[in-house]
């Protein structure tokens, strides 16, 4: 049995060490979203000070107090940071891509001419298929509002879709625009593993006895028989209100549910990351509307004269002091060239005669030996001096 560990804290008050500043703000970025991030880490000494306020270098703790920030160098009096408080964001005021409940189960693709029966059996897909309790999200071109291009409409509703469903009639077969988008998912679901097998055909003739040509990609995947799905009927004799469970194909039904459900975690992959894109772009913008009130404050202190600019140099964020500064030096003279003379004479002073040696060497600048004979000491060798 291991030997129990035990720890005694010692009494008294227990100062940490300092930690960045960026971790130990007085208050946080957002109070109403919880936000843990500073929003004084990224502005100036200089900033906070026009406002009252100085960075806090060390917190301390003890047994029976809080966590109290340590001040340097001004008065207790000041007004705190706390004074300034930029306006809450509202909806409003977020980016229509980053609001949340723009990820999507299926994109459906139609033709311009079907797209009174394409948004139909959009309507039946999303009432009657549900899936680990929610109801389907299908989006088509015109759910992405603030995009302008087809084309980017095209590419951000693929990225956000994990199925990509294809009304096939004989008008889909036969339109430009639609040939173009079945091209493009189709080679997209060949390059981005996470789109591989995404893409659906819905046969709304059925896949027998067609008067058209299925286009080429189509034929080898696996489709839903819409008219199956209604049995055997067509979407124009449909009224969707009317609908009941009883009158669909369950079999179809379940097969839906679960080929939506084996890759829902994809959906909620991209959920997750829209989220985050969401809570940095808050602290970003909150942090933007602090800086622009601290700038607008101390240029009314400026106008006003109410401005103390400091004689010191401010803290650093662990406290220390910054060193002052070294006055600036006076350029040097040149150097006037020495003489002959006095070279010889400067040489001649730093010569140091060897004692230990009859022959008189010479130890000469930069402590080499000087001589221009060989020596063998007894028992040494044979030692080259130069």
């Amino acid at each position: 049995m291991a030997p129990e560990m035990s720890y005694n804290r010692p009494n008294g008050d227990v100062c940490m060490p300092a930690v960045p500043y960026r971790t130990q703000g007085p208050f946080p970025i957002n109070p109403s979203q919880g936000y843990k991030t500073d929003a004084c880490a990224t502005i100036s000494d200089r900033s906070c000070q026009v406002i009252g306020h100085d960075k806090p270098s060390q917190i301390c703790t003890s047994s029976t107090t809080q966590k109290v920030p340590v001040y340097h160098g001004h008065s207790q009096q000041t007004q705190p940071c706390q004074s300034l408080q930029p306006d809450a964001i509202t909806d409003d005021d977020i980016p229509a891509e980053l609001k949340e409940g723009y990820q999507y189960d299926i994109l459906m693709l139609y033709a311009e001419k079907d797209r009174d029966d394409a948004l139909k059996l959009k309507d039946i897909l999303e009432r009657f298929v549900c899936v680990n309790g929610e109801r389907l999200r299908i989006c088509t071109e015109e759910d992405l509002p603030w995009i302008n291009s087809k084309f980017a409409q095209m590419d951000e509703a693929i990225a956000r879709s994990t199925y990509v469903f294809l009304f096939i009639t004989k008008t889909f077969c036969n339109d430009k625009w639609a040939t173009m988008q079945k091209d493009d998912v189709l080679m997209t679901s060949i390059e981005d593993d996470t789109k591989r097998w995404c893409v659906v055909p819905l046969f709304v003739d059925g896949r027998q006895k067609l008067d058209y040509t299925l286009p080429f990609g189509i034929k080898g995947l696996k489709g839903i028989n819409v008219s199956l799905l209604l049995r055997k009927r067509h979407l124009t004799d449909v009224s969707v209100k009317a609908l009941t469970e009883g009158d669909l194909d369950k079999f179809i039904i379940a097969s839906i549910t679960k080929l939506i459900n084996c890759r829902m975690s994809l959906k909620e992959n991209r959920k997750r990351a829209d989220k985050r894109k969401l809570r940095e772009w808050k602290e970003a913008e909150y942090t933007r509307r602090y800086k622009e009130m601290l700038e607008e404050e101390m240029q009314r202190q400026e106008r006003e004269g109410l401005l103390r600019r400091p004689t010191t140099q401010p803290p650093r964020m662990d406290g220390s002091i910054h060193p002052p500064e070294d006055p600036p030096r006076s350029p040097r003279s040149p150097r006037s060239p020495r003489s002959p003379r006095l070279k010889e004479e400067q040489n001649r002073s730093s010569i140091i005669l060897n004692i230990n040696n009859v022959q008189n060497l010479q130890i000469g600048n930069h402590n080499q030996v000087v001589s221009n004979t060989n020596m063998t000491a007894p028992g040494v060798g044979t030692i080259s001096l130069r």
